[in-house]
């Protein structure tokens, strides 16, 4: 009975659509490019994803 569950959860892990999501976030991570994502690159990338870009005024205060 729980064999057509793990077919079915197989398909979904190997699917094309979820390798490309997968890849997609290694190669994101993956600064160095060397396969392996440690804890600098994650910290690096955090803070490249999430700083605010400077905002740009005509008012002097």
């Amino acid at each position: 009975m729980s064999r057509p569950w793990i077919l079915f959860i197989a398909i979904i892990l190997f699917s094309p659509t979820t390798v490309g999501i997968v890849n997609q976030y290694i190669t994101h991570y993956d600064l160095t490019k060397d396969g392996k994502i440690d804890r600098r690159e994650l910290r690096t990338v955090a803070y490249m994803d999430h700083k605010l870009p400077p905002t740009i005024s005509d008012v002097i205060s």
